[in-house]
């Protein structure tokens, strides 16, 4: 922050500066008008950046509630931790008819994401980091697709619109994608 002040009080010297030799040496009325547009620009530049930051700070906001709230849902926890069992190889996932609403809701709230992202209201890196594993460990696990969401792929577009997105960014990244041997959407598929 120092630092930062610093970089703004010899700026403010060197336009100082070059305004009071500017003067000396030429028209006033121009130079002030080309003083007034840098100075106008430097604030439009000030206002952006400050706006910016309070936007990364609402950002780092809702992930950090949407986050506590995941973590505090023990249906969810519970739900991770079957099918993370699984991707390791631990346990089968076996999806008993009373562990369907617990997979229905995992996998709306994940599901919820999706508009925040495809609207870019939500940076998709910053959405990866807490939520890519958890996604992926559902929406790619094969038990999870024949069970729900290839039977009900109408209630999960926000799952299947969003994971060609969030795929080829894990791609660009090279990040791992979970169970990707048996992904949601195979290659060249018109799901």
């Amino acid at each position: 922050m120092r630092r930062k002040g610093l970089l703004i009080l010899t700026l403010g010297v060197i336009l100082t500066a070059a305004y009071v030799i500017g003067t000396r040496l030429t028209d006033y009325e121009y130079l002030s008008t080309v003083v007034a547009t840098a100075v106008a620009g430097l604030g439009i530049f000030g206002v952006w950046f400050q706006l910016k930051k309070e936007s990364d700070i609402k950002e780092a906001e809702f992930l950090m509630d949407y986050n506590f709230s995941f973590l505090t849902t023990e249906k969810f926890v519970k739900m991770e931790r079957r099918l993370e069992n699984h991707f390791k190889g631990t346990e089968p996932l076996v999806l008993a008819p009373e562990d369907r609403q617990d997979l229905v809701d995992y996998l709306v709230y994940l599901e919820s994401l999706a508009p925040l992202i495809l609207n870019r209201m939500i940076r998709l890196e910053v959405v990866d980091d807490l939520f890519g594993y958890r996604y992926f460990i559902a929406v790619n696990n094969p038990v999870v697709q024949e069970k729900e969401l290839n039977p009900d792929a109408a209630y999960y577009r926000g799952c299947f619109r969003v994971y060609q997105v969030w795929r080829n960014s894990r791609k660009k990244h090279g990040l791992t994608i979970p169970l990707e041997e048996t992904a949601l959407i195979k290659e060249g598929s018109k799901k």
